[in-house]
């Protein structure tokens, strides 16, 4: 448990294996979540020192079921360069954002766990299901997180760079 988990005793820091199915991550999300939302991480990201706080806000002026990042920064390892992403897609609905980057409901997960189990849902992305369901998706800002991608970028032009720098942190934390 990091040191989010020992500062908060209501958060709950869960590892699942990325190899399990949906239906399965479903269950185990519900099974361990003891509140209202579920906070989706992945290791291979960065997520700064706000990130839950300012999505968990936007539940507070929105009537979404999942807030998370429309638009994103990316950090390219070996070119040292931080892209921006969707620029356009700050405070606004959205009928999906970055599976890596959000906060669901917990409801969500009750009724498309039902629709599985019944094979009424499509077995396709998550987050897809989600919007085509009717639950709606809400992008934040795009501060306080950052995609790392290692390895060369196939094409660094077709992103919209914003800085080259080993210290993409204090270029995204606000």
């Amino acid at each position: 448990m990091g040191k989010i988990g020992q500062a908060c005793e209501s958060i709950t820091i869960t590892k699942v294996d990325k190899t399990i199915d949906r239906q399965e991550w479903m269950h185990k999300a519900l099974e361990v979540a003891k509140y209202e939302y579920i906070a989706v991480f992945d290791g291979a990201c960065f997520y700064g020192k706000h990130y839950l706080g300012d999505l968990n806000m936007a539940f507070d002026f929105t009537d979404a079921s999942i807030v998370g990042k429309g638009s994103y920064y990316t950090y390219f390892e070996d070119e040292q360069a931080l892209a921006l992403n969707n620029r356009h897609m700050n405070h606004c609905y959205t009928p999906l954002v970055l599976a890596e980057a959000c906060i669901i409901k917990k409801e969500v997960f009750s009724r498309l766990k039902a629709k599985t189990e019944s094979n009424q849902a499509q077995q396709g992305n998550f987050l897809t299901d989600c919007a085509s369901e009717g639950f709606k998706i809400y992008s934040a800002d795009r501060y306080n997180f950052v995609q790392i991608q290692k390895g060369k970028a196939t094409k660094l032009a077709d992103f919209e760079i914003v800085n080259y720098s080993k210290d993409y942190i204090n270029q995204i934390e606000i």
